[in-house]
């Protein structure tokens, strides 16, 4: 798999060499990446793209969670599917009937390095004696986090993560986001992806909803079915609004699904004029591609975390309500939809915002490397 802005970088060069690092055939290592949602398959695409580049070989154990394959098969990244059970009370025994595969074991056994989101990666590499690089921007789930930390996982996150996790804990000037949203990274396309009547929207409101089915979702509140109707009701007379779900729209709000392709998602977040979302990892790809978003979310006994606390507070880049003021992000919703300079205003902030950050797709991808001393 190649994505845009992957190829090799002078930085990639070790000490003393006049070319990027590369491994015969019997030193060829292995990456193994546990990837369970769509954000994690965006994240690690140009890190995966980076490693190949450098002469590694990489595979990927997919959760089947959501549209998570759906976006593997559109980016071309092949991958090893493994079951998801729908329901919290079933996920430790997902995590274990996955882990202990045959299938698994053997791809575990062969790499060189696991590479993952949280316990699920810490605890294959713990169970195979083999280094594990672990992201996380999540300061909610902490047990998780110290969890991974214990199993000896390499844990990298984002400078404004706010806690620390022990001596192999490190930070990469960045949000996650940027591994695939950093201009090097992210070219979008000339125009407005289209709706289904063929004709691209002149104005482009997004409304993203979260299915909180995850173990960090828990007591996590977002948008009611009251508020998104109110929201598609005011926006529609402002622009075309399109919905994009985790969970089953109900009947009314269908006629504004949106129908492009997961891949283009972030084209889309790009030319709109407005996102509002209760999903973390939106806002804040919205918030780095500079367009305004209003953040309607309550993580149980959570403040905000770090990265959403920088966007808002520092850059001025995402406007954040808890659940129980929802009224109040309609309400600002409704006042950036109507302001025609909104757009202009938040690119602007980006450039600040970028100006202070590096390419974490390419720190990502030599905390990978530095995991597997080259023989």
């Amino acid at each position: 798999m190649r994505c845009h802005g992957a190829g090799t970088h002078d930085e990639d060069r070790q000490p003393g060499c006049s070319r990027p690092i590369r491994y015969s055939m019997k030193q060829t290592p292995t990456a193994l990446f546990i990837i369970n949602t769509e954000g994690q398959v965006h994240t690690w695409k140009n890190v995966i793209a980076l490693l190949e580049d450098w002469g590694w070989r990489t595979r990927v154990l997919a959760r089947d969670y959501h549209s998570t394959l759906r976006l593997l098969e559109e980016l071309g990244i092949e991958h090893v599917p493994a079951p998801s059970m729908r329901f919290r009370a079933g996920k430790p025994f997902e995590l274990a009937s996955r882990l202990l595969r045959p299938r698994v074991s053997a791809m575990a056994g062969s790499a060189d390095v696991v590479v993952g989101f949280g316990v699920d990666a810490a605890l294959l590499a713990f169970l195979h004696r083999k280094p594990c690089v672990v992201f996380s921007d999540s300061e909610c789930v902490r047990t998780q986090n110290r969890a991974a930390s214990r199993l000896g996982a390499y844990i990298v996150t984002p400078h404004c993560f706010e806690d620390g996790l022990g001596h192999r804990h490190s930070r990469v000037l960045g949000y996650k986001e940027l591994a695939y949203l950093h201009p090097d990274r992210f070219r979008p396309a000339p125009s407005p992806v289209g709706t289904s009547h063929g004709m691209p929207p002149a104005r482009l409101f997004l409304l993203r909803l979260n299915a909180f089915a995850g173990f960090h979702d828990i007591g996590a509140r977002g948008i009611s079915s009251g508020a998104q109707r109110q929201l598609v009701g005011q926006l529609s007379g402002l622009g075309t609004v399109l919905v994009s779900s985790e969970s089953p729209l109900p009947h009314d709000l269908k006629p504004h699904a949106a129908d492009f392709p997961l891949s283009l998602i972030h084209d889309a977040i790009w030319h709109a004029n407005l996102v509002v979302c209760d999903t973390g990892t939106m806002a804040t790809e919205a918030a780095v591609l500079g367009t305004p978003v209003v953040h309607c979310r309550t993580l149980a006994g959570s403040p905000p975390e770090g990265n959403f606390r920088e966007l808002a507070e520092k850059y001025h880049l995402l406007i954040h309500y808890p659940a129980d003021k929802e009224d109040e992000a309609v309400q600002a919703a409704i006042r950036l939809a109507s302001d025609g300079g909104a757009k202009e205003e938040w690119r602007r902030r980006r450039d600040v915002m970028l100006e202070e950050m590096e390419d974490v797709a390419l720190s990502l991808a030599r905390r990978v490397r530095d995991a597997v001393a080259p023989v």
